[in-house]
């Protein structure tokens, strides 16, 4: 595969980051190795920014942070928003609408900053929410009491919201019934537990585009690594679309090659392999 890699894009949970939820010491060598051969180093996650580890954002060689499932990208050296998209405020009156009729536990991000039901951050593990997330759920959430009053308050600043899952098929159901009651929003997975929804714009993949043109960087010369639903779209549209072992079904049929899994160091493994030949 004869392409010049001039940016690479890498997911962070179950890609990057390990089953711990931490980078190794071998994955940040070739982070850096990339980053002192003058290529872009681009984080590209579900979290929102504030839901980020500080010690993952403050690394010195990434450059752009595309957050919410691409419904927000942040200059990470200029510390600033240059792009961001909300769900329009009909669509946020109906999914309310939606979770309350249906009894669905919904959490929102504002500004980056995530605001979910206070019940939900005291127990997560009763929602779905894995027993080793709970610090990280407990720590980047803002408990509120009324989680649908928040999001009315706030209309037309809703980056996405997420709605929280303990059962499989009640998420299968319910992502039925959205894609049908809400046509026009981008919902997606990262997670088991999760439905992500944000405005038709965002999207990984939409946000790799924007970099490209504001960059100047044809697409063809991006390197993408993905492991879940929502790197699918990225990973086939970028120039070359690199899926971990333990990525889910979609996701590897997206992807160009295969690597090892997220705990073998799979990402800089790739990187050390391609970077050889990078020209």
């Amino acid at each position: 595969m004869n392409r010049v890699i001039k940016c690479i894009i890498f997911d962070l949970d179950r890609t990057t980051l390990n089953s711990n939820g931490e980078i190794s010491a071998y994955c940040l060598n070739a982070l850096r190795y990339a980053a002192q051969m003058k290529i872009l180093l681009v984080i590209a996650t579900g979290r929102f920014l504030s839901g980020i580890p500080e010690d993952i954002k403050n690394l010195e060689f990434v450059d752009y942070i595309i957050a919410s499932n691409g419904a927000s990208i942040y200059d990470n050296r200029r510390k600033q928003f240059i792009w961001s998209c909300h769900i329009d405020a009909d669509s946020v009156q109906r999914l309310v609408n939606i979770c309350r009729e249906k009894g669905l536990c919904l959490e929102i991000v504002i500004n980056g900053k995530g605001f979910a039901p206070l019940d939900y951050i005291e127990n997560p593990v009763k929602y779905g929410t894995p027993k080793r997330a709970t610090s990280y759920i407990q720590k980047t959430r803002t408990p509120v009491p009324n989680i649908f009053e928040k999001a009315l308050m706030n209309i037309n600043n809703i980056e996405c919201a997420n709605i929280i899952f303990n059962n499989m098929e009640k998420k299968h159901d319910a992502l039925e019934y959205l894609t049908y009651a809400l046509p026009n929003l981008y919902i997606t997975s990262s997670v088991p537990s999760l439905l992500e929804i944000s405005n038709p714009l965002s999207g990984k993949h939409n946000a790799m585009k924007f970099l490209s043109n504001i960059l100047s960087l044809p697409i063809r010369n991006f390197l993408a690594f993905g492991d879940e639903n929502n790197d699918a779209e990225m990973l086939k549209m970028s120039g070359i679309g690199i899926a971990v072992a333990n990525a889910s079904d979609k996701c590897l049929a997206s992807a160009d090659l295969v690597t090892l899994s997220n705990d073998r160091d799979g990402v800089a493994h790739a990187i050390y392999s391609l970077l050889k030949y990078n020209s």
